[in-house]
């Protein structure tokens, strides 16, 4: 794996991009720095991919279609509202996607903080 395809390196530049836009800045999550607007957190790295909060109706449509998994942040719990989605070296791109989608809905759930 080159290091353009090494998911910390590539959730790194996703990372950078977010963190110039106004209102984001890096939140402990669990054991990962996440990514929070006014404070929440939308997105994160876990050992098994990225992490996203998209909302139930999203999250949803992403798991049936297979584009990514229910998040479980135990083994006795699956949120309805997270995503787990796993890095795919060929589709690199899709985190970026995810990532924007659930900036966009954090962005919904703080609406006096929207310009």
């Amino acid at each position: 794996m080159t290091s353009h395809e090494e998911p910390s390196v590539y959730y790194s530049s996703i990372e950078e991009r977010f963190l110039a836009r106004e209102g984001v800045d890096l939140r402990r999550s669990f054991q990962s720095p996440g990514l929070a607007f006014h404070g929440s957190i939308f997105a994160f790295l876990s050992a098994a991919g990225l992490v996203v909060k998209v909302g139930v109706d999203v999250a949803a449509e992403a798991i049936e279609q297979r584009h990514a998994l229910p998040y479980r942040p135990s083994p006795a719990h699956v949120s309805r509202d997270w995503l787990l989605v796993p890095f795919d070296p060929s589709d690199a791109h899709r985190w970026a996607e995810f990532v924007d989608l659930a900036y966009n809905h954090v962005r919904t759930l703080k609406p006096d903080t929207v310009p």
